[in-house]
């Protein structure tokens, strides 16, 4: 009886999220549109804000990266929900 291998390779590239700049894509995307309409608006002195926000955030996430996405996540859930 001969058995064939029907394994199949997984590549790590396809299990990795996305992220920016050592960030979560949703926490990097919603920075730099903030740092945008708010130099836009205020002043551009605000990109420089903006900027030291983002390397703040990359220093606080170097050993999960994902941490603000789950932060993001369970702010933006309701404490409790209507039955």
């Amino acid at each position: 009886m001969n058995e064939e291998d029907y394994s199949l390779p997984v590549h790590t590239s396809l299990l990795q999220k996305d992220e920016f700049f050592g960030i979560g894509q949703e926490p990097f995307m919603f920075i730099v549109m903030m740092t945008i309409i708010f130099s836009a608006l205020i002043h551009i002195a605000c990109l420089f804000a903006g900027g030291l926000i983002l390397f703040v955030l990359r220093f606080i996430c170097r050993k999960e990266q994902l941490r603000l996405v789950f932060i993001m996540q369970t702010l933006s859930e309701q404490d409790y929900y209507r039955g």
